[in-house]
């Protein structure tokens, strides 16, 4: 494996960690593919490598420079992280049918007015995943 393979694996399991660490196996899986699904765009509207989707301007929140999770880094034992590691590793099929977004906000705050209810793909825990 290259030294860029290595740094895009890394980057690409610190950015579930960062967007789904608290949250199931399933929903983390669900992060890794609305990435992945970007990746893969045949429109070409997302770059074509997981660092250049995850580090695009304002697409993942925690790698926001005024956003507290983009200060976190987790340790080297952090179950979490280890998982995420797992993912990106060895991905399995995809849960989200293709979703290439997905939010998750806390009940009763309004809906981002991209959020279309006819082009969501399905929920897992508290993500709503969506293809557009």
């Amino acid at each position: 494996m290259t030294t860029l393979e290595q740094f895009e694996n890394v980057l690409t399991a610190l950015a579930i960690w960062r967007e789904a660490r608290g949250e199931s196996l399933a929903a983390r899986d669900g992060v890794y593919h609305v990435i992945r699904n970007r990746t893969l765009d045949a429109a070409n509207r997302w770059p074509k490598t997981f660092s250049g989707v995850i580090l695009q301007t304002l697409q993942f929140s925690s790698f926001n420079a005024h956003d507290p999770n983009a200060a976190k880094i987790p340790t080297a034992t952090d179950g979490a992280f280890i998982q995420c590691c797992a993912i990106v590793d060895s991905p399995g099929a995809d849960p989200t049918s293709g979703a290439n977004h997905y939010l998750s906000i806390p009940a009763g705050d309004p809906l981002p007015s991209w959020a279309d209810s006819n082009k969501i793909t399905c929920t897992i825990g508290p993500f709503t995943f969506y293809r557009f």
